[in-house]
Formats: C-alpha cells, structure tokens, sequence
C-alpha cells in the first residue's frame, strides 16, 4: 500500500513551492517554500517531521516573494518582486542555511533561476538589467 503524509506544522500560510530532493545531511526529503511567511522548510521524506526551518530575515519587510531551487535541491533563490530599498535577492545554501543578500536591481526583480548547474542565478527586474 501507499503510504500519505501530511507536512504540518512548518508553515504559517500558504505553500508557494514544494518538490523531493535528496540532499547528503538529510537523505530523502521535502523542500517547500512560504509564500507570505518567508520560511523554507525541509522534511523529513517518511515521517513528514520537519528538520529544518530557514528564515529569510533579510526580506522580512517584502510582500511577494519569489523562489526558485536549484535542480539538486542545494540552494534556493529567494526574490522580492516589490520595488524595495533593501536586498531584493537572497541565495541560501540549504545545508549550511548561510546567506548572501544582494540588492540587485532598481526596482522590482521580475524573475530568478539558477544555470542548469546550480552555481550561479541569472535575475531581471524592471530597471533593464540582466
């Protein structure tokens, strides 16, 4: 028979994103990604525990936020799609849940995705930029 899940508990709101990754600290497990409460959570693939909660602080002001996570399930890009005045892009490596914040457009960020090999995000945002 199969087996159902439920993952509680992690979010506060709505689920923007969630896929299956096996990541090397934490075997087989769920990324997912908030849509208003600015948190990404791994779980637990067989238990539906969480086992780790990743606050992103540094856009704790924005509204509507963006993810995008590389095909390894290692990092995340996390984007402000407002026109605001502190970093509007902030890539989290998932194992070590370190941060680099960057404020990279003027503007709003329209879109964010990582190269195929996971190492570097391309963005665009309204001022013209690449």
């Amino acid at each position: 028979g199969t087996t159902a899940h439920m993952y509680e508990a992690g979010h506060k709101g709505p689920v923007q994103f969630a896929n299956v990754y096996t990541l090397p600290s934490y075997g087989r497990c769920v990324v997912s990604c908030g849509l208003k409460d600015h948190t990404i959570v791994v779980w637990d693939l067989m238990t539906g525990e969480p086992r780790a909660l990743i606050e992103i602080k540094e856009l704790e002001h924005a509204k509507n936020l963006r993810y995008d996570i590389s095909r390894n399930g290692a990092r995340v890009v996390v984007w402000c799609t407002d026109s605001v005045p502190f970093p509007n892009l902030v890539v989290v490596d998932i194992m070590s849940q370190n941060k680099i914040s960057v404020y990279c457009h003027d503007g709003l960020v329209r879109q964010a995705a990582f190269t195929k090999e996971g190492e570097r995000v391309i963005s665009c945002g309204n001022d013209g930029k690449v």
